[in-house]
């Protein structure tokens, strides 16, 4: 990303919409990466090359833990 890296863009898009959902997908395989955009507010992260099956498990889980807090 020419402006920014996606992890300033995870904490850029939380502070202004603190419920958004973020997936953050990566090519590199960086630990602190992954854990700095998990920090900033994403809820999970996919690593490239991207499988299918991978990116619908993921969303659903995601779309599960929204609704297992709603239901608190």
């Amino acid at each position: 990303m020419p402006v920014m890296t996606g992890v300033e863009a995870v904490g850029l898009i939380i502070k202004d919409n603190p419920d958004a959902k973020i997936i953050m997908i990566s090519a590199l395989n960086q630990k602190q990466m992954v854990f700095e955009a998990l920090k900033n507010g994403a809820k999970h992260y996919i690593l490239k090359p991207i499988d299918p099956e991978n990116v619908l498990s993921t969303v659903n889980s995601v779309i599960q833990n929204i609704k297992a807090e709603e239901e608190f």
